[in-house]
């Protein structure tokens, strides 16, 4: 009996380990990380923070917003991507602050801080262009036609 509430308390504390593991932060993905840009001081007493992002793997990584991916003092979800292509990414997530509040970015395990006093962008900062593609299939090839669009902040 004795020998049997052992093998029971042994599997019941490696289920708690477990699951303690699968939901803290430590089990995010490292291998996503922010950079802070640059910040522009705006004349209406906020500041807005240009971050970019690495991600060390070869493949894209969907981080969505939440423990792991998230803006604080206030709203966790400014917009930012949820999808993250390899490699480093700059100018990819703009969020506005009031000046004297630092923001803070979590993405994976890693957080940056952005103040109206950190590094100054040299323009107002922008969402990098991203690709529009529109292609036509051929049996002899692919034809496309490809553009560039700004895309706002809240569209990411």
């Amino acid at each position: 009996m004795a020998l049997t509430l052992r093998f029971l308390a042994r599997g019941l504390v490696a289920t708690i380990i477990a699951a303690i593991a699968l939901a803290s932060p430590a089990a995010a993905n490292p291998a996503v990380s922010p950079i802070l840009e640059c910040v522009a001081v705006n004349g209406d007493g906020t500041y807005t923070a240009l971050f970019g992002y690495e991600n060390t793997t070869d493949g894209t990584i969907t981080i969505r917003v939440g423990s792991s991916n998230k803006f604080s003092p206030g709203d966790d979800d400014r917009g930012q991507l949820t999808e993250f292509e390899p490699g480093r990414v700059a100018g990819a997530i703009t969020a506005t602050q009031p000046v004297g509040n630092p923001l803070n970015f979590k993405l994976g395990n890693t957080t940056v801080q952005a103040t109206s006093e950190s590094t100054p962008c040299s323009t107002a900062p922008q969402v990098a262009d991203a690709p529009i593609v529109a292609g036509l299939m051929l049996v002899a090839g692919v034809i496309a036609i490809a553009g560039y669009r700004r895309l706002s902040p809240a569209a990411l």
